[in-house]
């Protein structure tokens, strides 16, 4: 009987977990601006061409955008076959973390971590999401789960191969597979310390030096001029744990307390009351340091400790996203902590109590599940009504926000413009004129700022949009509330400029107080709106310059 509950508690999760995806993937299906920037890459790229510094500020590691290239050969270049690969990832994670979790904690606890991680409404959430962060959180439970192989059977030397050939395929597979391989090392050395096994010590610095050596030729090939870029570190700076960062007005502890629960939900809980999900953690590695043996221990601890030190080398930032590779694991670990408590006051009225309490979080983590899905703007609706209704020679504007959702959608993927794509990716990467997240200028806009930003093909005019100079920070938030002085000013005289006499007026992303500033504006030069469209957050607007003094007579394009 205990045996069917728990089959029927695996598969109900597992069926949850799934669901869940897949609802967020069919009924939001119009991607946001994060995953339009790596999708540009990923449509104009070959897959030597993805070897390459990525345009747009991206990094992702290089099999990643080889699986979504394969699969836009293969479905298209569209939302649904760019999503296939994080999907498919995040409905096998649950599955996986309990092929983990069983092998180091009982049965029910180990179905708590795979419900866990089912239910994670932000794994659900990055399900849906064409990034890596999914596939990386698999990388990790699988190589967990082959170094398990080797700790329970030492002398097997395929468990050997089949982890070292692993890890070499997880550096280029996940950007985070260092600190997991670290986590694997860790365990190996502390199992073959223990044994005083000759041969173990063989075998574990060698796997060490290929896997080293393997992470040096990957970083400095790919990914080390991305790591150090001035962009990365001003966009991050506020997310590292340097020391200034536990100093006076620092955020070190405040992100340190909030990592764990941020495994599932955003979470905006008082500093203290995240303590004890550090106590269940630190109560979980214990546990199963003393069930299962002390070299296991690492493997779940490491991965999260080895990240937090490279933050600490202004390497690697923490926040919600970058450390959802480490989710499986400190599921695993609560769990564990779950079960510790239990077997410390194995009293009924205990039993019943933590019964209750991890009840209670699972059907929150249901109810989040199910009414919280991440709302999409809505820019394939947009392109696809100006599409059915035809421009008819209107220009349009693109707000800079809205420049990377709108080039996906507004491209025939069919027969790609690569001069217009590769001209967008110049100038809507950081350090382009129409890059969105661009600090503050620190000056006025000046005038003839903005006229290399358009483009004209077969009597269509693209008005790019200029950088506002609001420049949102990670973790610290935007630096400043409205757009660089003159910068609405200088907007609307492109857009008076290009109006022929209509134009329409595409945004999305718009920073704070953009919109209304550039709408002022507009109305001030004597523009008159005459139709106004919205798809959640993607809004469409067709203003009219009926004062043919108030436009210039050539207008942006010969």
């Amino acid at each position: 009987m205990k045996l069917d509950r728990l089959r029927v508690a695996l598969i109900l999760a597992f069926s949850l977990g799934a669901a869940y995806r897949l609802w967020g993937v069919l009924a939001f299906p119009t991607i946001a601006g994060d995953d339009a920037l790596l999708s540009l890459n990923v449509a104009t790229r070959s897959y030597t061409g993805l070897l390459e510094t990525l345009d747009y500020d991206q990094v992702a590691p290089v099999l990643f955008l080889w699986l979504l290239r394969l699969a836009a050969d293969l479905g298209g270049v569209n939302e649904l076959a760019l999503r296939f690969v994080p999907l498919v990832a995040g409905i096998v994670l649950p599955i996986a973390t309990w092929s983990v979790a069983r092998r180091v904690l009982d049965p029910w606890p180990a179905v708590l971590a795979a419900a866990f991680v089912a239910l994670s409404p932000i794994l659900i959430r990055y399900s849906a999401f064409i990034k890596p962060y999914e596939l990386d959180a698999l990388v990790t439970v699988v190589l967990a789960g082959l170094t398990l192989g080797v700790l329970e059977r030492p002398d097997d030397r395929r468990a050997w191969g089949r982890l070292a050939g692993a890890g070499v395929v997880a550096l280029l597979a996940s950007l985070t597979a260092p600190f997991v391989l670290a986590g694997a090392g860790a365990s190996l050395a502390m199992k073959v310390y223990v044994e005083r096994s000759r041969t173990g010590f063989a075998r574990t610095g060698a796997l060490g030096v290929l896997w080293i050596a393997a992470f040096a030729a990957s970083y400095l090939a790919l990914y080390r001029d991305v790591a150090g870029s001035d962009y990365m570190q001003e966009f991050w700076g506020a997310g590292f744990l340097t020391p200034r960062a536990f100093g006076p007005g620092g955020t070190g502890w405040q992100l340190l307390a909030r990592l764990p629960l941020q495994m599932f939900d955003r979470s905006r809980l008082p500093f203290l009351a995240h303590l004890p999900i550090w106590a269940l953690i630190i109560a979980g590695a214990a546990h199963v340091a003393r069930g299962r043996g002390t070299p296991v221990a690492p493997l779940l601890t490491v991965p999260l400790a080895a990240a937090l030190v490279v933050s600490a080398m202004q390497r690697y930032p923490v926040s919600q996203r970058t450390f959802l590779y480490a989710a499986p694991l400190v599921m695993v670990l609560l769990a564990g902590g779950v079960s510790a408590i239990r077997a410390r006051w194995p009293s009924p009225p205990v039993t019943r109590a933590i019964g209750a309490l991890v009840g209670l979080w699972l059907l929150t983590l249901n109810v989040l599940g199910i009414n919280r899905p991440r709302r999409r703007e809505g820019m394939r609706q947009l392109v696809g009504e100006l599409r059915h209704r035809g421009t008819g020679g209107v220009p349009v504007y693109l707000f800079a926000g809205a420049v990377p959702m709108w080039t996906f959608y507004a491209t025939d993927w069919r027969a790609p413009d690569h001069d217009r794509l590769e001209f967008i990716a110049r100038v809507a990467s950081s350090g382009g004129t129409a890059f969105v997240n661009a600090p503050s200028r620190g000056r006025l806009v000046t005038a003839g700022e903005g006229d290399e930003l358009v483009l004209c093909k077969a009597g269509a005019i693209e008005l790019i949009g200029l950088a506002p100079g609001i420049q949102a920070r990670e973790v610290t938030g935007f630096l400043q509330p409205r757009p660089d002085s003159g910068w609405a000013e200088r907007e609307a005289e492109r857009i008076v400029g290009a109006a022929r006499p209509d134009i329409w007026l595409v945004f999305a992303s718009a920073y704070l107080t953009t919109l209304p500033d550039l709408l002022a504006a507009l109305r001030a030069r004597g523009a008159v709106q005459v139709e106004a469209r919205e798809w959640r957050s993607a809004k469409l607007y067709r203003y009219r310059v009926d004062d043919p003094e108030a436009r210039i007579r050539a207008g942006p394009c010969p």
